[in-house]
């Protein structure tokens, strides 16, 4: 279906880079035989739904690729169409990292891009980095 989409369309994808169901390297071979234009944002360390470590900044993340996806909408570059979001940690803190689009990624530089990135076990927040358990209330009959 990817294949059949018209040079006049342009595609946005977001893919985490441990999605099971997407292979990213698969996918950038679909990307290269498209006719349409596309533009791809790679979430390090996100899976199929989006989700990564540490587990209390996922919704930010989200929050963060939805405000990619938008500004997107207003205005792209034809010439840049590559860029990655990550957590990078330091010590307790670590922060959301977004690189800007650029327009390629070497197959070289990425692999050592992969091989500075934090392993997911580096990403897991200390039970003190954690948002507090939150339950819900039962509701009774009124």
């Amino acid at each position: 279906i990817l294949l059949d989409l018209p040079e006049d369309i342009d595609v946005l994808f977001i893919s985490g880079d441990r999605d099971s169901m997407c292979d990213l390297e698969q996918l950038r071979e679909v990307i290269l035989r498209m006719t349409a234009k596309c533009w791809l944002v790679t979430v390090k360390g996100a899976d199929h739904g989006m989700s990564w470590k540490p587990s209390g900044t996922v919704m930010a993340m989200r929050r963060k690729t939805g405000a990619i996806a938008a500004e997107w909408l207003e205005v792209r570059d034809a010439e840049k169409r590559y860029s990655s979001l990550s957590w990078i940690r330091d010590g307790k803190a670590g922060e959301m990292v977004y690189s800007d689009w650029v327009a390629s990624l070497p197959a070289q530089a990425e692999a050592a891009e992969d091989d500075a990135q934090p392993s997911t076990t580096d990403l897991e927040a200390p039970e003190d980095d954690k948002p507090p358990l939150v339950r819900k209330r039962k509701r009774g009959k009124t």
